[in-house]
């Protein structure tokens, strides 16, 4: 996934996991192993105290794990 230097509120690592679980090539994660994840894939975390983690994620990434989501579903 692409970093990009503005974290987007509306994107979290739940609902990521989520695109990703459902993309064509996913399986199944946890939140905590997302989570894991994107800090050890240097995505920086807007507040670790949050149940689901906001990150400077491409919000064109999380759009294609949405394609690609819906297409296998």
């Amino acid at each position: 996934m692409e970093k990009v230097r503005t974290i987007h509120k509306s994107e979290n690592s739940y609902t990521i996991k989520h695109y990703f679980e459902y993309s064509g090539k996913g399986f199944y994660v946890t939140n905590g192993a997302m989570k894991e994840a994107l800090v050890l894939s240097g995505f920086e975390i807007l507040d670790r105290r949050q149940q689901n983690y906001q990150v400077n994620v491409s919000k064109r990434c999380v759009n294609k794990l949405f394609k690609e989501m819906c297409m296998v579903h």
